[in-house]
Parts: structure tokens; C-alpha cells; sequence
């Protein structure tokens, strides 16, 4: 899934989520990059981090913790890595800052 680019397409992705999510119940979901697209962001405040809410709301609202390795096109926008981290830490990801020799994305450790 790609969120941001409009109504049209979050919506359906929401939609999606919502019922894998709940039909699955994971232990843990694995974001694994490419989650948003930030060129939709270039220049729009903090669109990014409401984004970024979007796509972590069925996890945070059905108690399933995730952890996030982040993609070439999650950083494109006005935020870089480091920013997005913080902001998915702040919703209660289990992800931890990585080892940026092993992983240029550095985004890699759970506990």
C-alpha cells in the first residue's frame, strides 16, 4: 500500500487493512517500506505525519504492534528517516534505531 495520494485510493487501503488485520490478528505487523509516498508531501506541511497516522491507525486502534523498515519513497518528502521515525515511535511502534553500517535505513532492530 501506498498512502497519500487521495481519497480514492486511502480509502480502499484503509478498507484493506482494516479487514486482514482483523481477520489475521497478527502478532506483529511488519511495515516494510514504501508505506507513503513523500513526493506527495513535497511542500505540505505536515501532511506526512497525519499520513503516517492514517496508516497506523487500525494497528494502534486494535492493539496489533508493528515495526517499520523505511523505503526509498516513505522519505522522499519534507521529512527524512530520522523525522519519521520519531513520529512512528510516538504512536507506539516497537521499532528501534538500526545500525546504519548494516542498514543504510538504520531502521531495522525490534526488541
Amino acid at each position: 500500500m501506498h498512502y497519500a495520494y487521495d481519497v480514492v485510493i486511502d480509502g480502499p487501503n484503509a478498507e484493506v487493512e482494516y479487514t486482514v488485520l482483523e481477520t489475521e490478528r497478527p502478532d506483529l505487523v511488519a511495515i516494510t517500506g514504501d508505506a507513503i509516498s513523500g513526493t506527495a508531501f513535497q511542500h505540505r506541511g505536515d501532511k506526512e505525519k497525519r499520513e503516517w497516522e492514517k496508516l497506523t491507525l487500525p494497528m494502534r486502534e486494535l492493539g496489533i504492534p508493528w515495526a517499520t523498515t523505511f523505503g526509498n519513497h516513505d522519505a522522499d518528502g519534507d521529512l527524512d528517516r530520522e523525522q519519521l521515525l520519531e513520529i512512528d515511535q510516538s504512536l507506539g511502534s516497537l521499532t528501534l534505531h538500526g545500525n546504519r553500517i548494516l542498514s543504510p535505513s538504520g531502521f531495522l532492530s525490534t526488541p
